[in-house]
């Protein structure tokens, strides 16, 4: 902003200065015009890098919330394996427990992939029940911490929550939001 101001040496200029420089010395230069031209590109450097920014930024936090929004299915498959590990469920309740399952698998691509581990075979599992009900729980429990729990701070905006349902609730974006802001 201060080259609105500059009065440069007009004499050494007109004889070997270059022409925008030149243009500092010409009488119908205006302090004025030249101070609102920088602010001008001031104005559009700042407004430009704010929404690059904020489009950068708001891609990772809706990704982030997103996969966030598996929490709750992380939570169903614990309840699901404290009920496998209390006791035996009755045939009558075997399906829907295997259903329960299904929803696990489809709400969450972690959880999924960790039931894949455990012998889950896309409608149940072999026997009724996975290889080691354990070792799932532990490996469940960690993934939860590591990959769906978020500590972003604006996760209780209420249009970010909304658009993290809503895009929760497609298949295909629980499984493209990788991207995390840790």
């Amino acid at each position: 902003l201060v080259v609105a101001f500059v009065h440069p040496d007009c004499d050494a200029l007109m004889k070997g200065g270059m022409p925008e420089q030149q243009r500092f010395c010409n009488e119908d230069f205006s302090v004025v015009k030249q101070l609102c031209a920088q602010l001008w590109g001031m104005f559009t450097e700042i407004w430009w890098t704010a929404s690059l920014t904020a489009v950068l930024w708001s891609v990772f936090a809706t990704s982030e919330t997103v996969r966030a929004m598996q929490v709750t299915t992380f939570e169903q498959a614990d309840k699901l394996l404290e009920r496998m590990v209390a006791g035996t469920p009755s045939a009558d309740t075997q399906s829907q427990i295997t259903e329960q399952w299904k929803e696990v698998a489809n709400g969450s691509p972690v959880a999924r992939k960790i039931l894949k581990m455990h012998g889950w075979k896309g409608s149940g599992f072999p026997a009724n029940s996975p290889h080691d009900v354990y070792l799932m729980r532990a490996q469940l429990r960690g993934a939860r911490g590591e990959k769906a729990e978020t500590a972003l701070e604006i996760a209780n905006w209420y249009p970010l929550q909304c658009l993290g349902r809503s895009l929760h609730s497609c298949r295909l974006f629980r499984e493209i939001s990788i991207f995390r802001l840790r």
